[in-house]
């Protein structure tokens, strides 16, 4: 079902966007004069943008570039395998790009490895050798040969990843970026889901995050309805509404855009660990210094991602010729006054059940076999056209039929985790972890018990109220 939902879902959302559609051009829109003020570029940052831009442009999904992962753009090889896509299997392939990747990984290792040593090679190898060396600046030792040998990385490219994802992405742009309005962050970030999830409202992943935005559980959990019944990361509009605030409260927090938007993979006391650790908020001197636990690969490039995600959509006829963000009609949303159950909400949409779960993806398959509430509150996407016929009906719903409760509000709050633990790091006061998590001092200690503000100490683990 989650690939029909996608689909009757995206058709829904292509119409959304047609209403905005007078108050936007029609265009990629979005990278304004302002960019550069809210998203700098440092130069030191500019070869491993360049990167990620091959990667989401140029490279298939069934080419893999063999790189250095402190350096992205230091390419060793690409291995292509789209010439076997006709001669075998979806899955023999994947076996095959496995073994083929992780093979070339080693000997490409391997060579580094004898260069750092500097081993007799064979005639082919010194040849290899010398265009290995050609990669490094001039004078490089051999301990940097070796770290690099210990940091050769297979990345597989995006372009029809990233094609997907724009074409995607027009379906629900204009909404967004009036939601990034009103909640005053730039209207770029309205591109951060194109690393994330290619504007994939099925998206899913292994770790548990869902929806454009990939929200996990417990930060969803702080802005939304997340349930069995209802969860509205799958919404494409309630998600962004999340993501909109998350993302503000860490510039609240953290000051700069670049760190923010880090923070979103990284989490906001992590980047503040990263500033402590560095004494810095530069996101460069970050990226090149800062070696915490989790900072891996995926942390010290996302900014990198984003800013070539940027590039990507403003370029976007230049690398996907033929492409138009052209958009169609609106559909009809009612946001309901009360609850109503599923059966009456099938019955005065004149669709199918299965037709208004496609369209309504944050209601899940539970709550449409159990005949359940759905809440007041709540937008339910209808058909063009099929607004006024449904809201008529349900002027017409006898009284126990409609309910004050539950609303979309009161389930949000209920849903709501009841805390998160945070372990106190040196030199943290209670001022500062309140800050962090944009709650007062008071609501800390009276979760925790605390009685004198000076007596917390390093290594503590606090509650922290989400709820």
């Amino acid at each position: 079902m989650r690939r029909s939902r996608s689909l009757v879902f995206s058709i829904l959302m292509l119409s959304l966007a047609a209403s905005a559609a007078a108050r936007q051009p029609a265009s990629a829109g979005g990278f304004s004069a302002n960019s550069a003020v809210h998203f700098p570029e440092p130069a030191s940052l500019s070869a491993r943008v360049a990167f990620w831009e091959k990667i989401f442009t140029r490279f298939s999904e069934y080419q893999v570039v063999i790189h250095d992962a402190a350096q992205p753009e230091r390419i060793f090889s690409v291995l292509d395998f789209r010439p076997k896509r006709e001669e075998m299997s979806e899955a023999t392939l994947e076996r095959l790009i496995t073994g083929r990747v992780s093979a070339e990984k080693d000997l490409v290792s391997k060579r580094l490895r004898q260069i750092a040593s500097e081993g007799t090679l064979g005639r082919e190898a010194r040849q290899e050798e010398e265009r290995l060396r050609s990669l490094f600046p001039p004078g490089t030792g051999p301990a940097s040969f070796e770290a690099a040998a210990g940091r050769v990385r297979g990345q597989r490219g995006l372009r029809e990843k990233f094609s997907a994802g724009l074409e995607r992405a027009k379906m629900y742009l204009p909404e967004m970026r009036r939601i990034l309005r009103d909640q005053g962050v730039p209207e770029q970030l309205v591109w951060l889901p194109l690393i994330e999830s290619a504007f994939n409202p099925a998206a899913h992943s292994r770790a548990g995050a869902a929806g454009i935005w990939q929200f996990m559980p417990a930060t969803g959990r702080q802005f939304m309805v997340v349930g069995e019944s209802i969860d509205e990361r799958w919404d494409p509009i309630a998600s962004t509404e999340a993501a909109a605030k998350l993302l503000r409260q860490n510039f609240e927090v953290l000051k700069t855009w670049p760190l923010a938007i880090t923070a979103y993979n990284h989490g906001r006391a992590g980047m503040l660990r990263a500033v402590a650790a560095t004494r810095t908020r530069d996101i460069e001197v970050i990226i090149e210094r800062y070696r915490g636990p989790l900072f891996g690969f995926a942390s010290q490039n996302f900014y990198p991602e984003f800013l070539a995600a940027l590039h990507v959509q403003r370029d976007y006829r230049v690398h996907f010729a033929g492409f138009s963000f052209e958009i169609p009609s609106r559909p009809d949303r009612v946001t309901l006054k009360h609850a109503i159950r599923v059966s009456d909400a099938v019955r005065l949409s004149g669709v199918a059940a299965e037709e208004l779960a496609q369209l309504n993806p944050a209601l899940r398959r539970p709550l449409f076999r159990a005949d359940g509430w759905i809440p007041a509150g709540y937008g339910l996407w209808l058909p063009p056209g099929r607004g006024p016929q449904f809201e008529a009906g349900l002027t017409k719903l006898p009284s126990e039929k409609r309910r004050s409760y539950p609303s979309l509000a009161s389930l949000r709050k209920s849903h709501a985790v009841g805390h998160r633990l945070h372990r106190v790091q040196p030199g943290q006061t209670l001022g500062q972890i309140a800050r962090l998590y944009g709650i007062s001092v008071a609501k800390i200690r009276e979760r925790n018990g605390i009685k004198n503000i000076h007596r917390i100490r390093e290594g503590q683990l606090l509650k922290i109220p989400t709820g």
